[in-house]
């Protein structure tokens, strides 16, 4: 009798663990908002610079002292290398 009487309470037990764990609310479940980063095709080049204009002709050099030489060989040197910088910004982005 004893036997069956804990094979009852067993029974019972089982039975209403199993009924309080359907009532059980699930598992909640967080969804986090995850980046995704997707190329896109853009033009390599959007605007060219302004390529600087060539430096003096021979005529305008002969009138020139030395100090108005090196004044505007500085001048062209500088213009060359802005262009050279900006034209590396322009195509950074370039493969």
């Amino acid at each position: 009798m004893i036997v069956k009487q804990t094979q009852a309470t067993l029974l019972l037990a089982v039975a209403a663990f199993t009924s309080l764990n359907a009532c059980s609310p699930k598992v909640i479940t967080r969804d986090v908002p995850v980046e995704t980063k997707v190329p896109v095709a853009t033009p390599c080049v959007s605007s060219w610079p302004q390529k600087p204009g060539p430096l003096p002709d021979g005529s305008h050099w002969a009138q020139m002292d030395v100090k108005m030489k090196a004044a505007t060989i500085g001048k062209h040197a500088i213009e060359l290398r802005n262009f050279a910088d900006n034209l590396a910004a322009a195509t950074g982005g370039c493969d």
